[in-house]
């Protein structure tokens, strides 16, 4: 047991909210967790297809609720229950969708949400610890402290601007003792569902570099004039790995440019490792983000082969040249642009470096994140194109 505390956990079924509910069970806690209904499925139904027989133990037990409802959506039976309890709220639901169409869902979850939850846990809570982002420093270009938040900058987009409001709510409102955690890019194996389609984070960028690794192969083998273009310019297949040799292709990279990634078991052990230190309630916000971030060429290098794609060159440029030939290559290619438009969004948090400090967490002696290597994200690029990326699929494209 941790603390004698019990822990309640919003967002249980997302990234981040499955393996940090899988190591509380772990360490014996009981744990509760807040899922939302869908047209398609209940509550329970959900959370049965992320913890499966975990739910049969008595220490995880499933409410349907709302965050953006008043009590959290959750009925008098469950209120009632949690009340007897000492709990310990962990508010990790977002909505990390990039896409303007759904800005006024992300509005909505983001930061109403978080305000309904900041009243659920003065109410019924003994503390909160809520999942921010690192990229409330917005535009920022100067160093961000764990102590800054409000230093003038400027949002690139309507995720970044929620989570800043929903974190100023925390800041604000909340009465119980709180943290606030902000992490980069989190990244770990990817899984059915959030890899599809390119709605998770680095997985955008692999995805992207899968479906035109597909579309070269599917080009070659049909024989057409496309096809005849491709082998004139050197391009060749090896039947059996169906890797793409593109020497022909001059891949152009910012300067600047760094993925500032932070592996997702880091993350899971500096929550739980942060929470357990008395002194982390009077500093409460933290960065979880890396100390040394991995050069962009590294990330797209290694990605290229581990989705097949080899015998590139790479052209470094400055950062507003490599944003205009992205927007022009996404032109120029429209079959791939339903698989790649999305990217467009996630731009700056590749083109560009972020300075973080980490007084906090130096401060409560907790270990940096070990620096990202090529054979780590060999591992998940493998992962994911083995275990997700292949079973998508991709008629629209041909």
């Amino acid at each position: 047991m941790l603390d004698s505390q019990g822990h309640l956990v919003t967002g249980a079924t997302g990234f981040i909210g499955r393996h940090l509910v899988r190591e509380l069970l772990a360490r014996n806690e009981r744990v509760w967790i807040l899922v939302r209904s869908t047209t398609t499925q209940t509550a329970h139904d959900r959370a049965r297809a992320v913890f499966s027989t975990a739910l049969d133990s008595g220490f995880l037990i499933v409410l349907e609720g709302d965050i953006v409802k008043p009590d959290m959506g959750l009925d008098g039976k469950s209120l009632a229950e949690l009340s007897k309890e000492k709990i310990t709220l962990w508010h990790l639901a977002a909505d990390l969708s990039f896409s303007p169409k759904k800005s006024a869902v992300a509005e909505r979850t983001n930061r109403e949400g978080t305000a309904q939850v900041v009243t659920f846990a003065n109410r019924y809570a003994t503390r909160l610890i809520h999942m921010s982002t690192a990229y409330v420093c917005g535009d920022t270009t100067r160093l961000f402290t764990e102590s800054d938040f409000d230093v003038g900058q400027r949002f690139r987009n309507h995720y970044e601007r929620s989570k800043f409001a929903a974190e100023k709510i925390v800041q604000d409102q909340c009465v119980v003792p709180h943290l606030i955690f902000r992490p980069s890019i989190v990244i770990g194996d990817a899984y059915e569902g959030k890899a599809e389609g390119c709605t998770f984070g680095y997985y955008r960028f692999a995805f992207m570099l899968h479906v035109f690794q597909v579309w070269l192969l599917t080009t070659l083998n049909r024989g057409s004039v496309g096809a005849l273009v491709l082998r004139t310019l050197g391009t060749r297949t090896s039947s059996k790995d169906d890797v793409v040799r593109a020497p022909w292709l001059l891949v152009p990279y910012p300067t600047d440019g760094f993925v500032d990634m932070v592996p997702i078991d880091y993350v899971v052990q500096s929550l739980i490792q942060t929470m357990l230190r008395a002194e982390a309630w009077r500093l409460k916000t933290f960065h979880l983000t890396q100390r040394t971030p991995l050069e962009s060429r590294v990330v797209m290098d290694q990605t290229m082969q581990d989705m097949g794609i080899t015998g590139v060159h790479y052209l470094q440029v400055p950062s507003w040249v490599f944003f205009s030939l992205v927007q022009i290559l996404y032109t120029i290619l429209w079959p791939l642009r339903p698989y790649t438009k999305s990217v467009l969004w996630y731009l700056p948090y590749v083109a560009r470096p972020y300075h973080f400090d980490h007084a906090h967490m130096d401060a409560l002696g907790l270990p940096a994140p070990s620096q990202l290597s090529r054979g780590f994200l060999q591992r998940i690029n493998r992962h994911a194109k083995d275990t997700v990326f292949s079973t998508i699929s991709l008629d629209k494209l041909f």
